[in-house]
């Protein structure tokens, strides 16, 4: 069993090895031995050069100083990786740059031939240095190839990826470049452009190695465009040297293009997928506001913004070619009398369609205080119920509000902006009030107090002799309403009697319910009540004529009129007793 095992070992060694050998082996199917090529002026130095072909192909003596090997030798190829032997097929005779400074076909033969038998077997096989290689241009052959690369037809582009910018009303590209030394072929979808300077391509367009371009596109094409894995048309080349199976014969070369590996990656444009974006700003009174700020980013905590905006006199901003996805928005400033709203708003924005973000502000708002007062105590009028009336500045009202029994009034919210507050009515009591008071709201949430201040109404009362028109005390007055109620009362004390708050244009009565000494009651004064008015109440002195010797004596009896009466009545009895008696 194990001696069994050995053995499948060593086959597969040997197959391994086999077909690692051969994987360096380029086959070749036919060898062609043609002649001498000979100089046509008859200088070769001191070599003798075969004209070979292998399938086709000119191939090269790499062993001058070995026989010409005859039709039907057998070589065995492969694949030389020496740079210098190489670049002498490259730049040789019937090679893809074939160096200029041949003079003539059979030179360039010979030059090529004795120019690889130095680099693969060394000077000493063709003769040494000599003036005959040098007059050939040997020297010349080499030192031109050593001072050459050979090309790579590996190649590049500058950018992997690239993303498209709005320029007007297209989209293009930064400005790309191929690198190496290859050529490749692009197939280009319908719409889009490449621009080499300022030649335009569609369909397809060959770039080279070195070459610089761009796309462009219309607005409306969206998405990317992917070059996939290029393929270059210039080829690798590999010298292909055949080993002699016999020593003494030469070995040969030629030049093939190799398998090849000019593949690149390419690159991918990604177009301008964007949309529009409007913004609209309304108020609260679904006003169109101007001159409002925004900010906007593609980023949610608001940094790198796109730029900051202002809306128009139609409260509108309308920003083009925001990017697919989602843009965030945020209001950075408003006129004064909305409040701001600082929060971050999230819209989606779709390529070739317009997003629209709505956005509506409250007006700020305050509250008006009147505290009513009496002029004349200083205090609060505790009065419910009292109506204050509120206009704008063209005059229209707006509102109104009424006193509690404290006598104070409070509005409702209003709107930012400058109001006139009036007292809607006459309160009785008091005299008219017409005073305006403006009040501006200019702070979110602030209440303005403002002190309306009233005067009560004022009346005098004269008590006064009717025939000397001088002031009387002693008189015992009383002020009625219309309902019988006593409102005020006093006693007369030469002075002036003054009576507040009574009520405008009321009736009221006042009554003498006792006169001073020697006088008569006066009669009931009834009176509509005028601020600042004055009643006089007149009252008569009391007259007592006495029948006795002297008729012409008057006796005026100071008091009251029922003394008076009380007088009279006792002369009278008198004069009845005396005319009884006579």
């Amino acid at each position: 069993m194990k001696k069994w095992l050995q053995v499948c070992l060593s086959v597969c060694m040997s197959l391994i090895l086999v077909l690692s050998q051969m994987s360096s082996v380029f086959a070749y199917s036919h060898y062609e031995y043609k002649g001498k090529i000979y100089d046509e002026r008859g200088q070769y130095g001191d070599a003798t050069v075969g004209d070979f072909r292998v399938d086709g192909k000119r191939a090269f003596c790499l062993e001058h100083h070995k026989l010409t090997p005859p039709n039907g030798s057998h070589f065995t190829s492969s694949v030389n990786k020496n740079e210098r032997l190489l670049k002498a097929l490259y730049y040789g005779y019937d090679g893809v740059q074939p160096w200029k400074g041949f003079k003539s076909k059979n030179n360039g033969i010979v030059v090529t031939s004795l120019g690889l038998s130095v680099i693969y077997a060394g000077w000493d096989s063709v003769g040494g240095k000599n003036q005959g290689n040098k007059e050939l241009g040997v020297d010349d052959f080499l030192d031109y190839i050593d001072h050459q690369k050979m090309p790579d037809p590996r190649f590049s582009f500058s950018h992997q990826e690239v993303n498209a910018m709005i320029k007007g009303e297209k989209q293009v590209t930064p400005l790309l470049k191929m690198n190496g030394h290859n050529t490749v072929t692009l197939q280009l979808p319908q719409d889009i452009v490449v621009y080499k300077g300022k030649k335009a391509y569609r369909k397809t367009v060959t770039l080279h190695g070195g070459e610089s371009f761009y796309f462009e596109a219309p607005l409306f094409v969206t998405g990317t465009y992917k070059t996939g894995k290029v393929k270059g048309t210039v080829p690798e080349y590999e010298a292909v040297v055949l080993k002699n199976n016999k020593q003494s014969q030469q070995d040969l070369a030629y030049i093939v293009q190799g398998k090849s590996k000019t593949i690149s990656d390419g690159f991918v444009v990604n177009w301008v997928d964007e949309g529009d974006l409007d913004i609209i700003k309304k108020d609260s009174l679904g006003n169109f506001v101007k001159d409002v700020s925004f900010r906007v980013s593609y980023h949610l905590d608001m940094s790198k913004p796109i730029g900051t905006f202002k809306t128009d006199q139609e409260g509108r901003i309308h920003l083009k070619h925001v990017k697919e996805g989602y843009v965030y928005v945020q209001e950075t400033s408003v006129p004064e009398h909305l409040r701001r709203d600082d929060g971050i708003y999230k819209v989606s924005i779709e390529a070739n369609k317009t997003a629209s973000f709505e956005l509506c502000n409250e007006w700020k708002q305050g509250q008006i205080q009147v505290i009513k007062k009496d002029a004349l105590t200083h205090e609060n009028v505790k009065r419910e119920g009292i109506v204050f009336d509120i206009y704008d500045q063209v005059g229209h009202k707006v509102s109104s509000m009424k006193t509690n029994d404290e006598g104070i009034a409070l509005s409702s919210l209003l709107n930012y902006g400058n109001y006139i507050v009036k007292e809607s009515q006459q309160v009785d009591g008091y005299i008219v009030h017409d005073d305006e008071y403006e009040v501006k709201i200019d702070k979110d949430l602030e209440t303005i107090s403002i002190d309306v201040v009233n005067t009560p109404t004022d009346i005098e009362f004269y008590k006064l002799d009717k025939k000397t028109k001088e002031a009387l005390t002693g008189a015992h007055l009383a002020l009625y309403d219309e309902q019988g109620h006593v409102v005020d009362e006093w006693t007369s004390d030469g002075k002036a009697h003054i009576v507040h708050y009574l009520v405008e244009g009321k009736t009221y009565t006042l009554k003498e319910l006792e006169a001073p000494k020697g006088y008569q009651k006066a009669q009931d004064i009834v009176f509509e009540m005028k601020n600042g008015m004055s009643v006089e109440m007149y009252d008569d002195p009391v007259e007592v004529k006495v029948i006795g010797q002297d008729k012409s004596k008057k006796i005026v009896q100071t008091g009251d009129s029922s003394d008076a009466v009380m007088w009279l009545m006792l002369c009278v009895m008198s004069m009845s007793v005396l005319k009884k008696e006579f």
